[in-house]
């Protein structure tokens, strides 16, 4: 991580909300990984069971982390797990649903405008798959965001728009 967070500092735009752009191609994996592994550390904090507090701080660090990438590379094969994660994070780890939704509806712009929307994504399944073409399905961004936006709307006892996530995330 401070390997990372290193490149990002040294030639990462100081200010991307004004358009400037980084010193460096390198910025934009960098900034993913810093994502990724405030991420993951945040999850094995969660499974110590420490304080609570930490714990919740752990989780918004990683999402501010994603936020700023996904809104830096909007076009970047990555961008599609990053947004995974971030609805993941607010529907999952800070039990969010307003916010995860807010997420679900940049994702899906983000798939909508990708032409990387059915590629795989990096992190791995968890599920086994039935068939190659479900594993290839299950794994792309477009279906995790699918498959989210119908847990959402499940939660919310929308069930018309449930059934409708699924069926986009299916197809």
């Amino acid at each position: 991580l401070p390997y990372w967070q290193e490149i990002v500092k040294r030639y990462g735009s100081s200010n991307p909300e004004a358009g400037q752009t980084p010193n460096s191609p390198r910025v934009e994996p960098a900034m993913y990984y810093v994502g990724v592994n405030l991420y993951d550390a945040a999850e094995a904090l969660d499974a110590s069971n420490g304080d609570r507090t930490k714990i919740e701080q752990a989780w918004k660090q990683a999402a501010t982390s994603l936020q700023t990438f996904t809104t830096m590379y909007l076009s970047c094969p990555m961008a599609g797990d990053a947004h995974v994660r971030l609805i993941d994070i607010y529907l999952e780890r800070l039990f969010d649903l307003s916010e995860a939704s807010k997420q679900v509806e940049s994702s899906k712009a983000w798939v909508r405008a990708s032409s990387k929307g059915s590629q795989r994504l990096e992190a791995s399944s968890f599920l086994t798959p039935a068939s190659e073409e479900w594993k290839a399905l299950q794994s792309s961004p477009k279906y995790e965001v699918y498959l989210r936006e119908g847990l959402i709307a499940y939660c919310r006892q929308e069930y018309k728009a449930s059934a409708e996530a699924f069926q986009l995330a299916a197809s």
